[in-house]
């Protein structure tokens, strides 16, 4: 995130560059230097908050494509999911593939006897395969025991045979076909049953891999957004503050001493500082007021009263409530910055009245322990068109349990509740 902060001042950077090589060639005097610093607000500062701000697109990192795992591997995990065939379903597979030539040759008693008796066998003997092999760890040895015991598991069940045949007038005849025929029926069910298994597995550690893919994901494009909006609201209230401010300075410095101009320098200078303050701001790992909160709200109140005609009326309880939680008192520092920035677009600018109260106006104190910062800030003017919320409004409705900007009389108010 502090990477893509970087880029951003990189890019706000470039942005003045080209404006200033274009604009900057001759000397201005103080009221084009004033007009500069005002289009450099209006022009490039505010656009590109406007766009960070309203930035939804997700953060374009490139992964490599995962890899997959290798024969060796796939082949190994597989191994160690060989168990034991289930009892029942080797013996009944076999059973019915040895019935078609047991009935060509025998009769159907035999078959029928051959089936319970052989049968019997089969299943005693995968059960005791099964217990035999249950505490052997190592894959290969497992397999092996597996193999032994089916082979002569099947070789018992065919000596049973010889004697059933005896027993039935037939000539004894040793299956040893059923030797390996039986074992390689019941190994071939464990790896079926194995790569069953790890298919399972597999599905769910990739739905559980997915989920956090998609949560990583979710908490980055968060932070994302969050961190466009933190340097959009810097850009839009700190920077653009700072240049209107500076602009009024020198328009009222104009007025006195109209012949002064001003080397294409010394307008860098200012625009210069400006941004440096917003660029600390913007690669601030840890934002927050470094001073108390009275210092740095009357700090900003100082700076703009240099330009403006301001009458402050502030609740003494409004610096106990800032003191008790920072992040209120960067609010108030963002409110008061775009309210004086509205004074300025929709006002006359020259008297503009601030009143900061620890409870609603019209209320007893008794009534009105809310711990909440209630703003008012007005001045001579009227709204220009129909009030759309923009990116400043925005910003403060974030910031706010309540906020309305609208027309009293003569004067332009916003009004804000911080709780």
């Amino acid at each position: 995130m502090r990477s893509i902060r970087s880029d951003y001042v990189a890019e706000l950077s470039k942005r003045l560059d080209t404006v200033l090589d274009a604009l900057m060639t001759t000397t201005l005097d103080r009221s084009e230097a004033s007009q500069l610093l005002r289009s450099i607000a209006d022009d490039v500062v505010r656009p590109m908050s406007h766009q960070l701000f309203h930035d939804h697109t997700p953060w374009p990192h490139e992964t490599a494509p995962p890899r997959p795992p290798s024969r060796a591997g796939r082949t190994e995990g597989l191994t160690h999911l060989i168990r034991a065939a289930p009892v029942g379903l080797p013996v009944l597979l076999f059973e019915s593939l040895i019935a078609v030539r047991v009935l060509a040759e025998y009769e159907v008693l035999f078959l029928l006897v051959q089936w319970v008796v052989g049968g019997a066998i089969l299943l005693v003997g995968n059960a005791a395969t099964a217990r035999t092999v249950r505490r052997i760890t190592s894959p290969l040895r497992r397999i092996s025991a597996l193999t032994l015991c089916y082979a002569g598991t099947a070789a018992i069940g065919a000596s049973v045979t010889c004697l059933l045949q005896d027993a039935f007038g037939y000539a004894p005849f040793f299956y040893w076909s059923a030797v390996w025929a039986y074992p390689l029926t019941a190994l071939t069910v464990a790896v079926l049953r194995a790569a069953e298994r790890q298919r399972r597995r597999h599905e769910v550690r990739l739905a559980c891999s997915l989920n956090e893919q998609l949560k990583l994901a979710d908490r980055v494009h968060q932070k994302l957004l969050h961190t466009r909006r933190r340097v959009a609201r810097i850009l839009h209230t700190s920077l653009q503050g700072s240049l209107v401010s500076s602009a009024l300075a020198l328009a009222a410095s104009g007025g006195s001493c109209p012949e002064q101009d001003l080397a294409p320098q010394s307008v860098r200078d200012i625009l210069t500082r400006a941004v440096a303050t917003a660029h600390s701001e913007i690669l601030d790992d840890s934002p927050g007021q470094t001073g108390s909160a009275a210092s740095s709200i009357q700090d900003l109140l100082s700076t703009w009263g240099r330009v403006l005609k301001l009458a402050c009326d502030i609740d003494p309880g409004v610096w106990a409530l800032c003191d008790e939680e920072p992040a209120r008192a960067e609010a108030v520092i963002e409110v008061l910055s775009e309210g004086f920035t509205n004074a300025i677009r929709h006002g006359e600018r020259s008297h503009v009245r601030v009143t900061m109260s620890a409870q609603e106006p019209h209320t007893t104190r008794a009534a009105a322990e809310t711990g909440a910062v209630h703003i008012t800030i007005s001045s001579p003017g009227r709204l220009r068109g129909q009030i759309r919320p923009g990116l400043g409004m925005t910003t403060l409705q974030t910031l706010s349990k309540e906020v309305t900007l609208s027309e009293d009389g003569d004067n332009v108010v916003l009004r804000v509740s911080l709780p």
